[in-house]
Order: structure tokens, then sequence, then C-alpha cells
């Protein structure tokens, strides 16, 4: 479950924005090493993966990021309100808010989700550079004196966000390049959408409801039968990627805001046995929780 701990790691990097990189002294000098010294050996560990040498383990993974454009902020400079943009390129343009479609929308399968909680920075802080603290459980929150609750009409310091991890599928109207994955005849890719405040509300704690109520598969023995308990009822385990949903973009009141949001609905396509092996190579293991 290696992978699994990169991707927690992974999100805790999710609402922060990108900083120039910092020149390294070290990798300068790596670079300007000749050939011949870091020329391959018998003795450097190998990853698996053909063409490719040294240590690299899943603390390297980082899957490009699904996003919302809001009103405002670095993104709404390139791309109207309420594009999808994957990639850091337009994956689907704005919907139609006077005629919603329910069709224009992105197709895509959650395998994973990291619930963490993100301090709540007001725009005045925000613009004078400071960044959320981002931690991974209200205990933590409680040890640096921060609350995850209303209290006496008190807003808390940190809120529930999440990084959801997902195999999203080309729309046909879209021509992004980065859908280099081909299973059950479809074209696909790998993203984490970053969900905080009315997105988290409305993208993962759907997802965790749906899940613990709907996406249910057969527990089977290591012959691949159907698991019973001690009445013959076949034991079922709750799935996450069973099957496909829909993410489209709509507008929503926040406060006093009329904010981009993201809508999620489930739909009764399962998703085929070429994405859910390559699920599995993702090391997600499948589990779940032991519903019966």
């Amino acid at each position: 479950m290696a992978v699994v701990e990169s991707l927690r790691k992974a999100g805790q990097d999710a609402p922060a924005t990108e900083s120039a990189p910092v020149e390294n002294a070290e990798e300068t000098a790596l670079a300007a090493r000749a050939p011949q010294e870091i020329a391959p050996s018998r003795d450097v560990p190998q990853c698996g993966i053909d063409g490719m040498e040294g240590e690299f383990d899943e603390s390297d993974i980082k899957f490009p990021s699904m996003k919302i454009v809001a009103g405002s902020g670095p993104l709404s400079a390139r791309f109207n309100g309420g594009t999808i943009v994957f990639a850091d390129e337009e994956l689907l343009a704005p919907p139609n808010l006077a005629k919603p479609d329910p069709d224009h929308a992105v197709t895509f399968v959650p395998f994973r989700m990291v619930k963490q909680f993100r301090e709540n920075v007001s725009a005045a802080e925000y613009a004078a550079g400071k960044m959320p603290e981002i931690l991974p459980s209200k205990q933590a929150v409680s040890e640096v004196g921060g609350t995850t609750e209303w209290i006496d009409g008190m807003k808390p310091s940190h809120s529930p966000c999440a990084s959801v991890y997902m195999l999203i599928e080309r729309p046909e109207q879209s021509e992004h390049p980065g859908f280099s994955l081909e299973f059950d005849g479809r074209l696909w890719a790998v993203c984490v959408y970053y969900a905080s405040g009315t997105g988290y509300n409305h993208s993962a704690r759907v997802i965790f409801n749906t899940a613990k109520t709907s996406l249910h598969v057969p527990m089977l023995d290591g012959e691949g039968n159907p698991v019973k308990n001690e009445r013959g009822v076949v034991r079922r385990r709750t799935y996450l990627p069973k099957c496909l949903w829909k993410f489209r973009v709509v507008k929503r009141k926040a406060g006093d805001f009329d904010v981009f949001s993201p809508e999620l609905r489930l739909t009764r396509t399962e998703t085929g046995p070429e994405a859910r092996e390559y699920l599995d190579s993702l090391n997600f293991d499948g589990q779940g929780g032991d519903d019966n």
C-alpha cells in the first residue's frame, strides 16, 4: 500500500499555489557531470519499468489536476468561468446556464479519496500571501489549537477538504492531448480533483455517501467464487470504482456569492474489466468495507 501513502502525501499539497523552482546546486552539478559518471550499472536498483533505473517509487507519483475555473484567480485570465481544465488545458467549455444540459459533463471513475482539513483563510490574508494550512485529521487540528465545528456561532478554523483521485474519459467534443490510456474501447487519463468548500460538499461527500449505500460488489474467494456467511447469503464489500459517474459544472449560492460548483451523478454503467485491472495496478486494493 505504498501508493496509498504517497497519494495521501500528494493530497497535502492540494490547494497550494505553484511556486517558482528553487535553483539546486546539487542538481546543477549532477547535470554537468560527464555521461560516463552516471552510466547505468548493474548495482543501480531497478524500478520495474523498462528504460528507468534508480530508486523511483510511489513517492514520485504526482497526478495532473482537474479544476473548475472560478470568476477570479490566475486561471480566469486564460479561461472563462465554469470551464473544466485538466493539466492546464481546457477539457470542457463552460455550461449554458440558461439551458442546463446534464450530458455536458465529464465521465469519471473515482478510485480513491483522501479527506483532510483546510485552514479557513480570509480574502485579505490570502491577498497578503498567506497559504492555508492543510492537516490530516481532526486530532491534528485540535493539537494546533484549531476547530472543525461551529461553536457558539463561530466559524471553525479548519473545514473538510479532499483529494479525489479519478480516471476520466475524454469528452467527445474535446481534443485534449492528455488521454493516452485506452481501456474497454475508450480513452482515459488519471487526475486528481481538489475539493473544498461547496466543492467538497457536492463532490467528495456525495461520493462517500453513495459508496456506503450503493457501490457494493460480491466478495470472492481465491478461486473467484462468492463468499457466503453462515446464513448462506453472499457477502458484499464496498467498491469505490464500481460505476461510471458524470461530473458537470453548475452555479450555486455560497454565502453571499454565486459560485461555479460541481454536480455529480452516478450512472448505471459499470466500469469495464480493463479499467478495473488498471486501477488494481495503481495498488488500489479494492477491499473496501465488509458490509454484510
